[in-house]
């Protein structure tokens, strides 16, 4: 009336708060599924996000409170499983197989999941994130696992010489490095098979 527009209601005020919130969420996990976490800078989410500092502070008073949001709420929602639990009891080399070929299906996922997953990997190896999240490398952190069963195929005989904890670098380079150029071609690229991942870590296969 009189040529005012009408006052919005509480719900649509919320609407719009909640849409805010996520998209810097959102923002947050597309900027963690590519840079160190510990590197992570409240300007580099924003600039993504296209918002001010202010804004940021008014829904996350800190960094560490935005990453258990986007563990909460994104990661712990989405389909993403490293099968860690399921995977405590494999042993050496056989093990060490059943992990690579997990890893393939588990690259498969495409869109907002690949970067969850490329974000999760990063995150769980990230101290500061340990600070931040506890439960975040305890619930994701592949590096312990790797390496045990690495441990046990060099005592087998059957996997490579070298420092385990150097492979388990490797290995876990090699994942990341393939599940990023996925990403970046858009999902045309596919992931370095199972298979081929296992054969680069044992001898005579």
């Amino acid at each position: 009336i009189g040529g005012y527009p009408m006052p919005r209601l509480p719900e649509q005020n919320q609407a719009i708060k909640d849409k805010r919130r996520q998209k810097l969420m959102d923002s947050a996990l597309k900027v963690f599924a590519c840079k160190d976490y510990s590197s992570v800078t409240i300007d580099n989410i924003t600039k993504v996000s296209k918002c001010s500092h202010g804004l940021f502070y008014h829904y996350f008073p800190s960094m560490g409170n935005m990453l258990r949001a986007v563990y909460n709420e994104i990661i712990l929602g989405s389909r993403i499983d490293l099968h860690l639990d399921a995977s405590s009891a494999l042993h050496g080399a056989e093990g060490l197989e059943i992990v690579c070929k997990n890893v393939e299906t588990m690259s498969s996922v495409s869109g907002k999941d690949l970067s969850i997953l490329l974000a999760v990997l990063l995150i769980s190896q990230s101290e500061k994130a340990e600070e931040d999240c506890p439960e975040f490398r305890k619930r994701f952190d592949v590096r312990p696992l790797f390496g045990r069963l690495i441990r046990e195929g060099q005592k087998e005989g059957k996997v490579i010489d070298g420092s385990p904890d150097d492979l388990v670098r490797a290995l876990f380079l090699l994942i990341r490095g393939s599940l990023m150029r996925k990403k970046i071609s858009g999902g045309a690229e596919r992931p370095i098979p199972g298979k081929i991942l296992y054969r680069m870590f044992v001898k005579g296969v």
